[in-house]
C-alpha cells in the first residue's frame, strides 16, 4: 500500500479563476461535502476492509462482496438503501475483530488521498469555515485527520461511530464491536435528517456522487445538487446523474457552479 504524499508537503495552489483569493464569494449559504470519493478519493471503508482482510486466505472473494454492497448502497444497479448497506457491510467486517489501532492506521493512509483539486485550492476551505460542511455515511475516525489537514473544524464533519470494547489497558487493542446506529449518518435518508438537525439556515448545495448525496436535493433538503465524478464514473448512475444541476470533475468546476456570479 502506498503511503502517498502528506497534504502538508503540497503548495498550496491558488485558483487561477478568481481575482480575491479572500473573500470566495459564494451564492449558497451552506456547502455540503461528501467524503468517500468526493473529499478523498478513496472508499474509506472498503480500504479498512482491505487492511483487516489482507491475511485473510478468502480476501478477494470477501472483499469482492464488501465492495458490491457498497455500489449497491451508493446507486449502482440494484440499488440497497443505505442503512441495510452499511449493516451488511459492518457484519462482513466485524468478524475479524479489527481495533482501534487499525482504524488509526487506515486514517493516515486516507489522509494521503485527499482529492488533488481540493488540495490546490485548500485556502478556500481554510477562509470559508462553517459554509462547509461534511455529511458522510463514512466514519469519523478515519475523516478527521485528512479533514483537518483541509482546515475543517472537527464540528462541522458529521458521520458515523464505531463503538469500541476494550480488552486491556492499551486503548489501541480496543476491538470494534458495533457502531452508534442512533446516528442520523447511519439511517435511511440519514444526510437529509443531519442537515435537517443542524438546522441550517438559507440556500444548501449538495456535493457528492452517490444515491445518498443526490437524495438530498430530491428531497428537497438542498436547492441544487452537484455530481462529483473526479473519482467516479456515473454512467451506472442514473438517479445520480439525472438529480443533477451539474457534473464536477474538479473543484475547479464546483467553484465555477458555487461562486457568486
Amino acid at each position: 500500500m502506498n503511503p502517498g504524499k502528506n497534504l502538508n508537503n503540497l503548495p498550496n495552489i491558488k485558483n487561477p479563476d478568481n481575482n480575491n483569493m479572500e473573500k470566495w464569494p459564494l451564492r449558497f449559504d451552506y456547502v455540503v461535502w461528501d467524503f468517500d470519493k468526493t473529499i478523498a478519493d478513496i472508499e474509506a471503508f472498503d480500504f479498512l476492509a482491505e487492511l483487516v482482510h489482507e491475511n485473510h486466505p478468502d480476501k478477494d472473494k470477501i472483499l469482492a462482496e464488501f465492495d458490491g454492497i457498497t455500489k449497491k448502497g451508493m446507486g449502482t444497479g440494484e440499488s440497497l438503501p443505505f442503512d441495510v448497506s452499511l449493516l451488511k457491510r459492518f457484519e462482513i467486517i466485524k468478524q475479524m475483530k479489527f481495533t482501534r489501532k487499525e482504524v488509526a492506521k487506515a486514517a493516515e493512509h486516507i489522509r494521503t488521498k485527499i482529492t488533488p483539486s481540493l488540495v490546490s485550492n485548500k485556502d478556500y476551505f481554510e477562509s470559508k469555515g462553517d459554509a462547509n460542511q461534511i455529511i458522510s455515511g463514512g466514519w469519523v475516525e478515519m475523516m478527521y485527520p485528512a479533514t483537518r489537514d483541509l482546515g475543517i473544524n472537527d464540528k462541522n464533519v458529521h458521520a458515523n461511530h464505531f463503538v469500541y470494547e476494550k480488552v486491556n489497558d492499551n486503548t489501541d487493542d480496543d476491538v470494534v464491536v458495533d457502531y452508534d446506529r442512533e446516528r442520523f449518518t447511519a439511517q435511511h435518508l440519514g444526510k437529509i435528517k443531519q442537515i435537517e438537525e443542524l438546522n441550517l439556515k438559507g440556500k444548501i448545495v449538495m456535493i457528492g456522487d452517490g444515491k445518498t448525496d443526490a437524495e438530498v436535493k430530491t428531497e428537497g433538503a438542498a436547492e441544487a445538487f452537484v455530481a462529483y465524478r473526479e473519482h467516479t464514473p456515473l454512467e451506472d448512475r442514473p438517479f445520480v446523474t439525472a438529480s443533477a444541476d451539474v457534473e464536477a470533475h474538479s473543484f475547479e468546476d464546483v467553484w465555477n457552479f458555487i461562486k457568486k456570479q
